[in-house]
């Protein structure tokens, strides 16, 4: 469904919103004639249809997921019942040579339904293994649902001037409910010593249990109002935006846990939580925001330039906070060789926070943490250099590409934030500041002749100021190197084979409710090879000419194979933490899925 894809690591021009660190622009293509192709395999399949009559065009996708294997190869066992299901559609109708009208819709339901029943999991190193084993009792049921929607009305009015009129609807829905509780061990798997013999005992053992019930529905209402003017050698864009903002909250989740015999935290007055949170919100916001920028494209004796500067302004009455962000790029091409730009890019960027990001938690006397809202929140700030090159060439007469690009960014007035596993929990408030600065370079083209490749290497370094202590973001990765390769066999045209590729650097990791202002370590590195097999069943003849029976309809028929993680290396998800009476905290990893098999069908019509 995709017609072209344009991410930006940084620098982006003014149009793309209030984004402080990436921007990713997908355009849906239009199909050409009827269409219609899929994939069916043993994780779920997908389906694209697609029409053009002129005047009327449609593309619509449809993706069911369901990772039952997957899950059952981790180390918690239990009845995993996940279901992913998302619905894309793209509809244009041409009333006109400069009148036309765009439906944009997506709907999304993701529902996760688990209850566990043991897990048992061995760590550590070859002299110090530990052996965790969890006996569970309860049930998780998350639902997670997106729904978007916008409805543009676009009048071209000339050549050099355009103008389109959007309204656009997103809502999402939040459903996260368990109630688990789990008796577990934590035993000292055996040790050498200095006469070969072996030690052990046991470290922890205890029980907790858990119980949440979430909700969160929030909706972004947006109209808006773009267009594009040519006057002389200046290419002007401009638009704005209003949207409003609803928010509905109701939170409780608590956690009680018990170490040998002793509830945590221990205490003299009583029986107390390890941790628990409350809230109950309704909020309703405002947002309006404005840009407008103008390309200049202008040739010398020695190359070819292209200058984009724009601005941008925004208004949130949540804080009163009015924002004005400048951004100027500029590329220049040799005359000599146009296969080689040369690009660079300054600007200040902010991202508004979204709700979650603006909750704070609040610990009264009693020891209860309830949710409060900071309207005294401001937009984490973000001014950004990048500097970069694209070389196109040929090598054994195919087309390649080769991009780099180095990138600083200086950040201030960012909101801390922890993960623990898939839970992602901001301190509500401005209290860090730092930055990120980093190389990246992708080599992209046809090894083989009509089957696309490329490799890429990234290096990164991130720091923060927390509380006085200089340490990395959550996202710092220093290092990612990825590859993917496709072959044809010799002789045996039709059958393909695909090859991907990633080694990364580990994230840092912090124990649940701990700033990494007080603790945190680095995950081990991320290592995992995919590969696969496609044979072509039915596929243009070397004549062109196709079989005038049922099998005529068909563009082509793909069956494949796929080996994901073929080394069976165990990488770490993130971790579960137990606490000993004494207060110290163990992290025992949750790995992910280790060695997996998929045979799918695909084909074109």
């Amino acid at each position: 469904m995709v017609g072209n894809i344009r991410f930006s690591s940084g620098g982006f021009p003014a149009r793309y919103a209030d984004k402080m660190s990436s921007a990713l622009d997908i355009s849906y293509r239009d199909p050409m004639s009827f269409e219609m192709s899929g994939t069916a395999s043993l994780m779920g399949g997908s389906l694209s249809i697609g029409q053009n009559s002129g005047i009327f065009s449609q593309l619509h996708g449809l993706r069911l997921r369901k990772n039952n294997s997957l899950l059952s190869s981790l180390d918690t066992k239990g009845e995993y019942d996940p279901t992913y299901f998302d619905y894309q559609t793209n509809m244009t109708l041409k009333a006109s040579e400069k009148f036309s009208v765009n439906l944009l819709g997506n709907i999304s339901v993701n529902d996760f339904r688990f209850q566990p029943t043991d897990r048992e999991t061995s760590f550590g190193t070859v002299s110090d293994i530990k052996h965790f084993r969890v006996y569970f009792d309860g049930a998780e049921k998350d639902k997670f649902e997106t729904y978007l929607a916008n409805l543009s009305f676009n009048y071209n009015r000339s050549r050099r001037s355009s103008f389109s009129i959007s309204i656009g609807a997103f809502m999402t829905n939040e459903l996260v409910s368990y109630d688990i509780s789990g008796e577990y061990w934590l035993d000292q798997a055996g040790t050498s010593g200095e006469n070969g013999l072996q030690s052990g005992g046991e470290l922890g053992i205890g029980k907790y249990m858990e119980h949440s019930r979430n909700r969160l529905k929030a909706s972004v209402l947006s109209a808006s109002l773009r267009g594009k003017s040519v006057a002389g050698r200046n290419n002007f864009s401009y638009g704005a935006t209003f949207e409003h903002h609803n928010f509905h909250d109701r939170t409780k989740e608590w956690e009680w846990r018990d170490s040998a015999g002793y509830s945590l935290p221990t205490l003299p007055s009583g029986v107390h939580l390890i941790s628990n949170l409350s809230s109950k919100q309704d909020v309703k916001t405002n947002r309006i925001s404005a840009f407008i920028e103008d390309a200049l494209y202008f040739e010398t004796s020695k190359s070819f330039i292209a200058l984009n500067a724009g601005l941008r302004a925004s208004y949130w009455d949540f804080n009163r906070e009015f924002l004005i962000s400048p951004r100027v790029n500029i590329s220049v091409s040799p005359s000599g060789n146009r296969n080689l730009k040369y690009r660079a890019a300054v600007g200040i960027y902010y991202q508004s926070p979204f709700y979650k990001e603006y909750r704070e938690a609040i610990k009264d006397d009693l020891g209860n943490t309830y949710v409060k809202l900071n309207d005294k929140i401001k937009s984490p700030r973000s001014i950004q250099v990048v500097v970069g090159a694209d070389y196109i060439f040929r090598a054994m007469n195919r087309p390649f590409k080769i991009t780099g690009e180095a990138y600083y960014k200086n950040l201030k007035n960012l909101i801390s934030y922890e993960y623990d596993n898939l839970k992602v929990t901001y301190s509500g408030v401005n209290d860090s500041k730092g930055y990120a600065m980093g190389l990246d370079f992708k080599l992209f083209g046809q090894f083989v002749p009509g089957s696309d490749s490329w490799i890429s290497f990234s290096v990164m370094k991130t720091q923060q100021t927390l509380r006085g202590k200089k340490v990395p973001l959550p996202t710092d990765q220093r290092y990612s190197i990825g590859l993917y390769f496709t072959d044809y066999f010799p002789k045996f045209p039709k059958l393909k084979f695909s090859l991907r590729g990633i080694i990364a650097d580990g994230l840092t990791v912090t124990p649940p409710r701990i700033s990494r202002a007080d603790a945190f370590f680095r995950a081990p590195s991320y290592k995992r090879v995919d590969i696969g097999l496609t044979y072509q069943l039915l596929g243009e003849s070397s004549d062109g000419v196709r079989p005038y029976n049922f099998w005529r309809h068909f563009k082509s028929i793909d069956v494949g194979v796929e080996l994901f993680n073929l080394f069976d290396i165990s990488n770490v998800s993130s971790y579960y933490w137990v606490t000993d009476v004494n207060g110290i905290q163990y992290a025992v990893p949750n790995y992910l899925t280790r060695r997996q098999l998929n045979f799918k069908i695909s084909f074109k019509i």
